[in-house]
């Protein structure tokens, strides 16, 4: 029936132009006809692949809605965005005055050439636009003026076809897609080094694979994604996680306020989403100051505040892992090592023994200066930092001395 409605529409154009000469070329059931005269007989053909995008709504094809496996292929589509036509002289300053509202997606450029049998192709460049800004109120009343002024009709502009493919979309653009409608989208991911860390809900299980793939494909520092299987709920604060994509290399680098870190993101704790914290308690430390770093991990604390504020600087970790990367992390910083004393032993014992021996040992040199003041004085500013947020205050009672420790 399809091809039936279309010789019957072909014939009767091909009866009002048979003095035209043009070229009609059929592929795959794609009819290609090379000039926009003719495009009626390939919207006609075509209507039913053809993603028609409204004015608000650049989307990949339905068809790829709860796709398992991923299909390339199948994002490919053709989009109809609107266009205007300025002369080549004018479009610098038409793409400035409508920054704003130009069409932008990766691997697509807003300014194109005319096609070759547009009358206009020698004297004038294709100027795309926002489906989603043309009819909206974003469009300051100058832009909607020298649009009209070009002949853009805002309440029903001349649509061009663009062809859509797989690398052009973006990662959330996929990845929404191919979820079910009430799933919530993946939008947000941890990346260390070149790892990328998620935390899936349920609904999102079904296409991790594709999800993992998509991250990989898309986003070029990153080699590597796992998803989160259980809480930290360990001795070491590590947790287990599955493979979702791309290499099984879980020891990676990454930098952070002026440092470099290396680690096995398998078996040791690292939050990249604590980089903030990491720099408030660094910035908030003065210089030369004493910090005992109980729970030290690979380092985030310490390093820098030995290697930047030239603290003394006694660091601790029971995870033996973190240990042989916090030892490592001091070497690759260039870290003044007479400034740092690294152990690897549990918190209680460390508060017990190092944090204690240091302290006593310390107020009894203030003692030797004859400072009648020496347990409280700031003579050298100590600090003890405990990074376990959810049990690090049931340490305190490990050292009697500890409940004189000002918190802050």
């Amino acid at each position: 029936m399809k091809f039936d409605v279309f010789n019957s529409v072909l014939r009767l154009w091909s009866h009002n132009v048979k003095n035209l000469h043009f070229l009609i070329q059929h592929e795959n059931g794609i009819l290609k006809v090379d000039d926009s005269f003719y495009s009626k007989f390939r919207n006609l053909l075509n209507k039913n692949k053809m993603n028609t995008i409204s004015s608000s709504n650049v989307t990949p094809p339905p068809e790829v809605q709860g796709m398992k496996t991923l299909d390339r292929k199948a994002f490919s589509t053709i989009v109809k965005i609107p266009g205007i036509k300025v002369p080549k002289s004018e479009i610098s300053a038409a793409q400035k005055a409508w920054k704003s509202c130009l069409f932008k997606m990766k691997g697509i450029k807003p300014i194109a050439e005319l096609g070759n049998n547009d009358p206009h192709r020698e004297t004038h460049h294709l100027i795309l636009l926002d489906p989603g800004k043309i009819g909206s109120d974003k469009l300051a009343q100058e832009q909607k003026e020298i649009l009209q002024n070009y002949g853009l009709n805002l309440d029903s502009p001349t649509l061009y076809e663009v062809v859509l493919h797989y690398e052009n979309w973006s990662v959330s653009d996929i990845i929404k897609a191919v979820l079910p409608s009430d799933a919530e989208n993946v939008t947000s991911y941890s990346q260390v080094g070149h790892i990328a860390h998620l935390n899936l809900r349920t609904e999102s299980l079904p296409y991790k694979t594709i999800i993992g793939e998509v991250l990989i494909d898309k986003i070029s520092t990153i080699k590597t994604v796992v998803n989160k299987l259980n809480a930290i709920d360990n001795t070491y604060r590590n947790f287990q996680m599955e493979l979702l994509a791309g290499e099984d290399n879980y020891v990676t680098r990454t930098k952070e306020h002026q440092c470099t870190f290396e680690l096995d993101f398998s078996k040791v704790y690292w939050n990249s989403r604590l980089s903030t914290e990491h720099q408030r308690v660094t910035e908030y430390i003065p210089h030369h100051s004493v910090v005992y770093d109980v729970f030290a991990g690979i380092g985030p604390f310490s390093v820098p505040l030995a290697k930047r504020k030239r603290c003394h600087v006694f660091t601790n970790d029971l995870n033996p892992h973190s240990f042989e990367y916090l030892n490592k992390n001091l070497k690759l910083n260039k870290v003044d090592l007479s400034l740092v004393k690294t152990f690897n032993m549990d918190g209680r014992d460390f508060i017990k023994t190092v944090f204690k021996e240091d302290l006593v040992e310390r107020i009894k040199e203030y003692a030797k200066l004859n400072n009648e003041n020496a347990l409280y004085q700031d003579a050298c500013k100590s600090f003890v930092l405990m990074n376990l947020p959810a049990i690090a205050v049931e340490f305190l009672n490990c050292e009697p001395e500890a409940k004189r420790i000002k918190c802050s």
